[in-house]
């Protein structure tokens, strides 16, 4: 069950690095801590609504670019960091 926390943070932290904080969940770092239910459940909701959140992106937010963390973000970036992470930590 901790192995769905620390994905849940990590893919959380880089959708809002690129894209703000996402209407309706916590800030990144606190997605698990203010989780709602169980954390299957809540793993299940988080991805719906930054799924939801994902494809409603505006041309303008596809393109634009954030400095954070030291680090330029696209939303390009973090749907690819996004992927990438579940294909080196997943099961």
């Amino acid at each position: 069950m901790i192995t769905y926390a620390l994905y849940l943070e990590s893919e959380h932290f880089y959708l809002c690095s690129a894209l703000g904080r996402i209407e309706g969940l916590p800030a990144p770092g606190a997605i698990v801590k203010k989780r709602e239910g169980d954390l299957l459940h809540w793993v299940s909701r988080v991805r719906q609504i930054e799924i939801e959140r994902i494809q409603a992106l505006t041309t303008a937010e596809r393109a634009q670019v954030v400095e954070h963390w030291k680090q330029t973000w696209t939303a390009r970036k973090a749907l690819r960091r996004r992927l990438e992470h579940e294909w080196e930590q997943g099961p």
